[in-house]
């Protein structure tokens, strides 16, 4: 699957939250994107073909210039460019969330709401920051 067809298929996430919950001592918590139940299919597949790609995902969010919304940049070494989801809203609750929990540890797994967490990513790498327009 081509990184745009990946590209258009993440940019449908309607929504972004922290899911801070740990079932497990061994589990990382997720950011879970949020997507209507038409975009299912399309959505599995997308996280399918990403951790098929590579072992090592990293995730960085971009602060833009409206406050509370972000763009997200999934990378990896076996993709020319980063996937990029532009545009979204994190909820300022989620936001601080993720950035407490990343002062304490380095593992997250990007998942959505439309599968089960065995399709879900874990990311080698998170980084919050502004970035350059």
């Amino acid at each position: 699957m081509d990184r745009l067809v990946i590209e258009s298929i993440l940019a449908e996430a309607d929504q972004i939250q922290f899911d801070g919950a740990q079932p497990q001592a061994d589990s990382s918590c997720a950011l879970v994107l949020g997507f209507k139940a038409a975009h299912t299919d399309q959505v599995i597949l997308a996280f399918q073909e990403l951790k098929k790609i590579s072992d090592e995902i990293s995730l960085l969010v971009c602060h833009t210039q409206v406050q509370g919304i972000y763009d997200l940049e999934i990378r990896t070494t076996a993709l020319d460019e980063p996937v990029r989801i532009l545009n979204k809203s994190i909820p300022a609750e989620a936001l601080a969330e993720l950035k407490e929990y990343l002062s304490h540890s380095n593992t997250l797994i990007l998942g959505c709401n439309v599968s089960e967490q065995d399709s879900w990513i874990t990311l080698s790498s998170v980084e919050i920051k502004v970035c350059e327009s």
